[in-house]
Parts: C-alpha cells; structure tokens; sequence
C-alpha cells in the first residue's frame, strides 16, 4: 500500500502530527487524568507518520512545534481572561 501512494512528498511541518498535537493539548486540558491514554494515542499517530515514510523526524518536530507555538500562548490568554472575569 506505501508503495502504491508514490513517493513521499510531504514536507515540514507535518498537520497529522500538528492537529494531533492540538487534540492532545485541548484533552489534557479537559481531561487531564486520561493523559497517558491521550500520549500513547499521539504516538500512535506520529509514529505511524514515520512508518508509512510519509514524513521524516524533522517534519514532525516541526509539526509539534507549530501545534505548541499556536495552542500555549491561546491558553496563556484564556486563562488571564478567565481571572479577570470570575464566574459567577
């Protein structure tokens, strides 16, 4: 089946890994005592980016770093908004 998909063309950063990586941060924050589950679920994604030779180590370091550099500072935001509107 790898062989039928033709060369790997993809580049830097990969979005399998970059949108996995979001999920990930958005389910930690809801769900953070089903971390390990979420880690071993993100692996499986990214390391089967690696096996299929779609992507390269490169492109999914890339990817986590994209998917970090757009959640952390959003999350930065929220949680200042939310201090300063206390629910009621």
């Amino acid at each position: 089946m790898i062989a039928i998909d033709g060369p790997a063309a993809n580049a830097a950063p990969s979005l399998h890994v970059s949108l996995t990586c979001l999920l990930a941060w958005a389910l930690v924050r809801d769900f953070p005592r089903l971390w390990p589950l979420t880690a071993l679920g993100i692996g499986i994604v990214w390391l089967s980016t690696l096996y299929t030779r779609q992507h390269h180590w490169l492109d999914v370091a890339s990817g986590v770093l994209l998917a970090s550099t757009v959640a952390l500072p959003w999350r930065r935001r929220l949680q200042a908004k939310a201090a300063e509107n206390p629910p009621r």
